[in-house]
């Protein structure tokens, strides 16, 4: 049997390293991970690689860094500024976004002007690079979960580089607060490529005026660049979102707590009948299995729910092309939506869905059903709902 190679990059293979390697040293919460010169020696990869790796890990809540001593599984944060009464302020009124929205707007305005006064541009250059790296994300190369991060930790720093050239540490503990706090509405924003590559542009908008040194030109740019961040937040807020997720070939396509057989095993033929066994193994805790064969419809690849059983499942797609969601939890036991994968998947594929992995049932693609051998225990078939419907779309 040939191995699959992913087409995954080198940051989300060496994200996948550190999580393995937290669960083969059962690391305990506060327990330090390896310096990025260990991963670098062990993984034979770059340091700049392994950074961008751990600042992903950050962003999932997986690891913290601490300054000066290290990086730590799980370490609960210290309470920092945050603790203040204008980020109590801030907590109390999260549903209110276009108030955070209007101080931000304000704060990045006298912000920016203070920043265009400085005699050292150098801080410009450093915008560049952050753009350099969202036009680099554009590229593809990720995962969408981990994109959708990236790109909320790179929209965080070019904002923030801005009102850090102020030098006005108030302005720069308001910008913080309000980003942290709106980070959920941006995580959600940012799974759309779309909103990528209006951010990338309204970026490079927005260095293009600082450069020439026209500082009207600077705020209108960022104006709009801010008045774009709202209305979508506001689409988000109001459930009027729409999630679109590009479907996947299974074949280029690593998907979580689910194993895939592609390969085509030699059948054992006597007289009027051939047999192929497939080398799939599924344990299931119960010794009560069940089969049936699962029909489906030619149907708009939308899902409003997802399903999970306490016991694996075996699927084997024996007639027709399928088009199947997938997903993980996030950590308060909801659909986490970077997660959520929408796969091609062809007849002749054999797969088992792990205990507790999220997904739904299949539409077909193109004319005829899809039939499916499914084998499994007797169990319940719980539904966690998604906040906005998922739509796949077909990539041109």
């Amino acid at each position: 049997m040939k191995m699959k190679i992913e087409k995954i990059s080198v940051v989300d293979q060496t994200i996948d390293w550190l999580k393995e390697y937290i669960e083969e040293n059962q690391l305990k919460e506060g327990d330090r991970m390896p310096t990025e010169q260990e991963v670098c020696n062990m993984c034979g990869i770059g340091r700049s690689t392994v950074r961008e790796a751990y600042r992903m890990m950050q962003a999932l809540k997986i690891t913290e860094s601490v300054r000066g001593k290290g990086v730590f599984f799980r370490k609960q944060e210290k309470p920092q500024v945050e603790r203040s009464e204008i980020a109590d302020w801030f907590r109390e009124n999260s549903e209110n976004i276009e108030n955070y929205m209007e101080v931000r707007n304000a704060v990045e305005l006298m912000a920016v002007r203070m920043a265009m006064k400085k005699g050292d541009k150098k801080w410009i250059e450093h915008l560049n690079v952050i753009s350099e790296k969202t036009k680099e994300l554009l590229a593809g190369g990720h995962t969408r979960q981990n994109r959708g991060v990236l790109m909320t930790l790179y929209d965080e720093e070019f904002h923030q580089k801005i009102t850090s050239v102020s030098k006005n540490p108030l302005l720069i503990c308001i910008e913080k607060t309000i980003t942290d706090c709106l980070a959920d509405y941006r995580n959600k924003v940012f799974m759309l490529d779309e909103n990528i590559e209006r951010a990338y542009r309204s970026h490079c908008a927005i260095i293009e005026a600082i450069q020439s040194g026209d500082v009207s030109a600077a705020e209108e740019t960022i104006n709009e660049h801010l008045a774009d961040s709202l209305a979508d937040m506001k689409m988000v807020k109001k459930g009027e979102f729409r999630m679109e997720i590009a479907v996947t070939d299974i074949k280029d396509t690593k998907i979580e707590g689910v194993t895939v057989l592609r390969e085509e095993t030699e059948p054992y033929r006597e007289n009027y009948f051939e047999w192929a066994a497939s080398p799939l193994i599924a344990s299931f805790q119960s010794s009560q299995i069940s089969g049936g064969i699962l029909s489906c419809q030619t149907a708009e690849p939308q899902f409003q729910e997802f399903e999970y059983h306490k016991d694996k499942e075996f699927f084997y797609f024996v007639q027709g092309t399928a088009l199947m969601p997938f997903a993980n939890f996030d950590s308060e036991g909801k659909v986490n939506e970077a997660s959520i994968q929408i796969v091609r998947i062809p007849e002749g594929t054999q797969l088992i869905i792990d205990a507790g992995k999220l997904h739904f049932v299949p539409v077909a693609e193109g004319p005829g059903e899809v039939k499916i051998v499914v084998v499994s225990p007797k169990m319940d078939s719980p539904r966690v709902p998604v906040r906005e419907s998922v739509n796949g779309f077909l990539k041109s």
